[in-house]
């Protein structure tokens, strides 16, 4: 069941299937599922260690139950890998820094204000051993000396008794090890397996709602915009599992020509299923002739199948519509009713792309025994343009590191100009932590340590003043929840039901684990129930705790975000800037190479890895543009919801025009070709220029300050190919090229960029007719 079937991107599998599917879907490699897993089994083990060995010792159960949950947590959270043994050594490597981390808390604690020095600095020197250039180890070791600083300050114990805790805690990271090499292991081959089966549950999903929208009344008002507006999150996050697909193909197990021909697979099937969302949008937010839509919806059916020949699929399901087409396409030449027939062409063309896809997924002898017939033939590596950090898309991560590195803003830093982004973050811990740490003091003496966590946990993991005030807002309600949950079941069971307790601490530590990465506010809550659970068994606790709590985790977050503004800032604008620009020249790299490959100078069949560069920038826009708060005035929150749509536009056009090889062309049509290519280009490049924070600073300008549009260069070149066969395939490039160039070049008005030339869509029509008419009639000729 978690390993086979279903590999038809367009049929309808058996029910426990789309389940697992779905599942996976939501849940990329499986990350947040293998996390709770492994808390669920990491965290009681070393409960269970620490307890044994403690009984062992002598020592207090609940002695060796917090030092034992400790290296747990730590162990089930932040030490997971491929590799058995050296997880096992690393769960034991981290004990010693922890141990002298707690001797040096148990030291300083008769010391008031050295404590609290010591406390801070203890929080930077995880901080900076856990930057990304330093090993593993290192970062263990860091993370596991603040938590053992955190421990001698939450149980104060003599010096005497860290014997017992070095047995205890070695017990535990031994046992953390053990159970994860054993019932944890990691195989990249399986996570690139999962995240594949997601992306074609995706696919359906797409195609799923597509129908749906086509079945829905055009005028149900409300019902349709609803329907239109899931159908577009689900292309989205189709586009987001086909970039996934791409990332994990270079450790996938594949060899080079195997992971290529997946990934033009991947491509070629997420082309087409956006085609048919796109396609059945518009259709389906326009009025329709009332023996259409069924015929549209029994196309949508025959996708349920796979035949042998998939231009027969194609002719058996749409061969209604093309009769009806050649019935009534000349009926009136109303504008709008030639662009209802552009656009049924158009399905059909789609339509018979996604049968050719579906067919090469799942014919006799299939991917898969293709891949098997070629592993034996020598080939390069793989290489992805897409970019994962820690198995996921990057987000925002590496546009804040990109911006930080501009001289822009490192200009503005001064004397600081020239240090890292993990020291950055360390320098901007201090000085949170001078501030939050007096003031968590003053409110709450013996738990002052919750501020600085929450210094601590706005800093890590976020990198926009947006993502730190919605971390904030997710840490304080979720602690607030799980400590009146814990609080709650504290006064129920009390001390008279261990076990009990400690089957709902196991529980809340598992479910935290699962939702970390995603559901950080669920993290909060399991975190803040488990700690009221061992105050109750340790020193008891007030219900006022709830209101510290909270109110001190938002104090550190809230400090730590207006310092974030202050001390080494960088501003939302340079980062909305910095990735607007790397999305126009993500295209502009794209457009030039769409030349050397059409023109023959290259050798590559089609652009696909290009694009797919494209859709990294694009939803790291996306991504950014999706964090920011709803502040700032009404026309900002506009223009950046229509940046997003046209570059997320221009992402579709660029997979269109990216399946196109090499033409052959005349010399003077290879000039005009290479001339309206290197002309868009160097228009992308200006308009980069014009809209990077840094233009200035980090690359010269080029001479090219206007937009120079290329429609009639277009057309011109259309007009030269010939209708057959053999150039559809660069027409209907140049036609997808031509609209892309009107896109950007209205997107370079809007930003105050001058325009020059004439445009292409004015006279586009009766091409585009043409086109999507001629390749929905020869893919069903190629069925006779």
């Amino acid at each position: 069941m978690l390993s086979s079937g279903a590999r038809c991107p367009t049929c309808r599998p058996a029910w426990f299937v789309r389940v697992r599917d779905r599942v996976q879907a939501g849940d990329p490699a499986l990350a947040r599922l293998r996390s709770g897993w492994r808390m669920l089994l990491v965290f009681p083990a070393a409960l269970a260690a620490g307890y044994a060995m403690a009984r062992a010792l002598g020592q207090p159960a609940l002695f060796g139950l917090t030092f034992g949950g400790m290296v747990g947590l730590i162990c089930g959270l932040s030490i997971f890998g491929p590799k058995p043994g050296k997880v096992v050594l690393r769960c034991v490597w981290c004990v010693p820094a922890m141990l002298l981390a707690m001797l040096c808390a148990v030291e300083i604690q008769p010391y008031r204000i050295p404590a609290l020095i010591a406390s801070a600095a203890a929080l930077c020197v995880q901080l900076a051993l856990t930057g990304p250039t330093l090993g593993e180890f290192w970062r263990d070791s860091g993370t596991m000396f603040f938590t053992g600083f955190l421990g001698g300050v939450l149980a104060p114990v003599p010096v005497a008794e860290l014997k017992y805790i070095a047995a205890i805690t070695a017990a535990a990271g031994l046992a953390a090890g053990c159970v994860q090499a054993l019932g944890c292991r990691t195989r990249p081959e399986s996570g690139f397996a999962s995240v594949e089966r997601g992306y074609l549950s995706r696919v359906r999903e797409v195609l799923r709602l597509s129908t749906k929208l086509l079945a829905a009344d055009s005028g149900s008002g409300a019902g349709a915009r609803r329907a239109s507006r899931r159908l577009e999150r689900a292309m989205v996050r189709l586009n987001e599992s086909a970039m996934l697909v791409d990332g994990y193909l270079p450790a996938s197990g594949l060899s080079g020509p195997q992971a290529a021909r997946r990934h033009t697979l991947v491509f070629d099937t997420e082309r087409a299923a956006h085609g048919v969302g796109r396609v059945a949008a518009r259709l389906g937010g326009a009025p329709l002739p009332d023996e259409v839509r069924p015929l549209l919806l029994a196309a949508l059916a025959g996708l349920d199948g796979v035949r042998s020949r998939p231009e027969a699929a194609t002719a058996d399901r749409t061969g209604a519509l093309l009769a009806w087409l050649a019935r009534h396409e000349d009926d009136t030449q109303d504008p709008e009713f030639q662009l209802l027939v552009t656009r049924l062409y158009r399905f059909v063309a789609v339509l018979g792309d996604l049968h050719r896809t579906a067919h090469a997924w799942t014919a006799e002898g299939g991917a898969q025994r293709a891949d098997r017939g070629i592993a034996a033939a020598p080939a390069d590596p793989f290489t992805t343009s897409i970019t994962l950090v820690r198995g996921r898309l990057p987000g925002t991560h590496l546009l804040t590191t990109r911006t930080m590195d501009s001289r822009t803003v490192r200009g503005s830093w001064g004397l600081f100009g020239k240090i890292g982004p993990q020291s950055r973050i360390v320098v901007q811990a201090a000085v949170s932590l001078a501030i939050a740490v007096p003031l968590g003091d003053l409110i709450s003496g013996r738990r002052y340590y919750w501020a600085m966590i929450g210094v601590m946990i706005m800093l890590v993991g976020t990198n926009s003043p947006h993502e730190r005030v919605r971390k904030t807002i997710a840490r304080v309600l979720g602690t607030a929840v799980g400590c009146a949950a814990g609080v709650v079941v504290g006064d129920l069971l009390k001390t008279n039901h261990p076990w009990a307790s400690l089957i709902l601490v196991c529980a809340a530590m598992a479910i935290g684990g699962y939702a970390i990465s995603s559901y950080y506010y669920v993290w909060g809550g399991a975190l803040a129930f488990v700690l009221i659970q061992l105050y109750g068994w340790s020193t008891g606790f007030q219900d006022s705790v709830i209101l510290v709590r909270a109110g001190e985790n938002g104090l550190g977050g809230v400090i730590a975000t207006l310092v974030g503004l202050v001390v080494l800032p960088v501003a939302s604008r340079n980062l909305w800037r910095r990735a607007h620009a790397t999305d126009i020249r993500a295209l502009a790299a794209f457009v030039r190479d769409c030349g050397l490959v059409w023109s023959g100078e290259s050798g590559a069949d089609g652009t696909r890895g290009q694009a797919r560069a494209i859709d990294q920038a694009t939803h790291e826009l996306h991504t950014f543009t999706r964090s920011l708060l709803p502040v700032g005035s009404v026309a900002d929150r506009a223009h950046a919801r229509d940046v997003r749509a046209t570059m997320q536009q221009a992402g579709h056009f660029a997979r269109d025009m990216s399946v196109t090889g090499a033409a052959d062309l005349a010399p003077q049509e290879r000039r005009l070709l290479l001339h309206i290519t290197g002309t868009m280009a160097d228009s992308l490049d200006a308009l980069a220029d014009a809209v990077s924070d840094d233009a200035q600073g980090d690359r010269p300008r080029g001479g090219q300050d206007v937009w120079v549009r290329c429609g009639d260069d277009v057309r011109s070149l259309q007009d030269a190919l010939s209708t057959a066969a053999a150039d559809s395939a660069l027409r209907h490039a140049l036609y997808y090229l031509g609209h892309l160039d009107d896109l950007l070049g209205d997107l370079a008005l809007r930003l105050g960029m001058p325009v020059d030339g004439a445009d292409y869509r004015s006279a586009a029509q009766p091409t585009g007719r043409e086109l999507y008419t001629r390749r929905a009639l020869r893919t069903a000729a190629a069925a006779c």
